[in-house]
Order: C-alpha cells, then sequence, then structure tokens
C-alpha cells in the first residue's frame, strides 16, 4: 500500500510519502526488491531480519504443536522409542527461531508482480492534475471578473453541472479512484506473501521437525522387522 501509493498518489503530495520508511526495508525484507533482476538469494548471504524476537507466549506455541506432532507419532510405541521420537522432534528447538528468521528473510514476497497499471496511473495522475488546475483556473478567473464587475465568462454546464465544478470534482475522484485501487492490489500482494511464508516455513518444518521423526520412525520399523525376521 505504501508503494502504490507513491507510485499512484497525487505528484505534488507524494513526497510526503517518502518521509516516511518503507516497512519492507525497515524490517530487513526487501531483499529481492521491486524491479531488480529475479535471482535466487543465497541463504549465507543473508543477516538477520529486524521483525521482533520471538516471544515466551510464540514459543510456547511452537513447543505445543511439536509435543502434539511427537506424541501422535510415536502413539503405540514402546516407551524408550515414544522417548526417542520426542527428543527428536526437538533436536533443532534452539535453532529453529534463527533459522524461521532466515527463511521469512530469503522468501520471495512477489512485489514486483503486477504493477504495470501503476505508470498508467502516474500518467493519468498527471492529466488530472491538469484538469483540476484548469477547473481552479476557470474558476477563479470567474470570481476575478465577477470582483471586477466585468462580464462574466459564458456560462457552461456539463450534465447540468458548472463545469469548472465537474473539472475539479472528476480530478480529485479520479485519484481517489486510483487509491482503492492501491488498497485491492495490496490485499493481492498481502494473500501472495502469506501464501509464500507459510510455503518456506512448511519447507522449515519438514526439515528441521518432521525428518527428524521420520528417522526415528524408520529406525524402529527397521529394528522391528528384524526382530521378527528373527523371531521368525
Amino acid at each position: 500500500r505504501y508503494r502504490g501509493g507513491l507510485a499512484t498518489g497525487w505528484p505534488a503530495l507524494s513526497w510526503l510519502a517518502r518521509l516516511r520508511p518503507d516497512p519492507l526495508r525497515r524490517l530487513h525484507l526487501d531483499r529481492w526488491g521491486v524491479g531488480k533482476k529475479r535471482k535466487e538469494i543465497e541463504p549465507v548471504e543473508v543477516a538477520r531480519t529486524s521483525l521482533p524476537a520471538t516471544t515466551s507466549v510464540q514459543q510456547a506455541r511452537v513447543d505445543s504443536a511439536v509435543r502434539d506432532l511427537a506424541d501422535e507419532a510415536a502413539e503405540g510405541l514402546p516407551r524408550g522409542w515414544a522417548q526417542a521420537v520426542r527428543e527428536a522432534s526437538r533436536a533443532h528447538r534452539d535453532e529453529l527461531p534463527d533459522r524461521i528468521d532466515r527463511a521469512v528473510a530469503t522468501t520471495d514476497l512477489g512485489m514486483d508482480r503486477n504493477h504495470g497499471w501503476w505508470t498508467l496511473v502516474r500518467v493519468l495522475q498527471w492529466l488530472l492534475i491538469a484538469v483540476v488546475v484548469a477547473g481552479l483556473g476557470w474558476l477563479a478567473v470567474a470570481f476575478v471578473m465577477l470582483y471586477l464587475q466585468l462580464p462574466p465568462l459564458p456560462e457552461v454546464r456539463w450534465w447540468g453541472v458548472p463545469a469548472p465544478t465537474v473539472l475539479v470534482a472528476g480530478g480529485v475522484l479520479g485519484g481517489l479512484v486510483s487509491r482503492i485501487g492501491v488498497v485491492v492490489g495490496a490485499r493481492a500482494a498481502e494473500r501472495r506473501a502469506r501464501a509464500a511464508l507459510l510455503a518456506s516455513i512448511a519447507v522449515l518444518t519438514r526439515d528441521q521437525v518432521v525428518e527428524p521423526v521420520n528417522v526415528e520412525l524408520d529406525r524402529y520399523d527397521f529394528v522391528a522387522g528384524q526382530l521378527r525376521r528373527a523371531l521368525g
């Protein structure tokens, strides 16, 4: 929404918005950038983001989810194997916050997509400014002639409304329409970013939690199979 406002807002006022920091750059989440050449980011080259540190409540929720996964996977196993599965699920517990932060930092949030219409709106905004200036100039000339008691300008009406008023109101409404487009586009970008982040976290979860559990389960299946073969 911030970048769309800069690109499609009133050019005469958009410089004010530039005084605010870019949210993604402030959080160090702009690794890919807008308009840059798309290429894979090397995780070893990525520093930490500026996202807030994990709180105790968030860590407790992660621990609870990992514990539920381990309990479900260990159901029906002998006590020793069940404990091994639980320990495997927590093997990377201390590393998870940093790995999650790195996964977020290396995720392409798709911020450079579907922005072609911004250029068109930028051109239209300058046209709308010209329209508003023309309308205001028309009204100013009419006021000056009325003040000097000169013959008034010929009255021009569009759709039953004085033409200068239509120009001013139309230019302002045109700017508001572009703002609506930015909001709608921002919501679509939010959905893309959320899906990309969830996909990255899913890969991390599989590698750091699910795979260690599967390794222990495979070991149990192998040992159980060998025992059955020896007893059979």
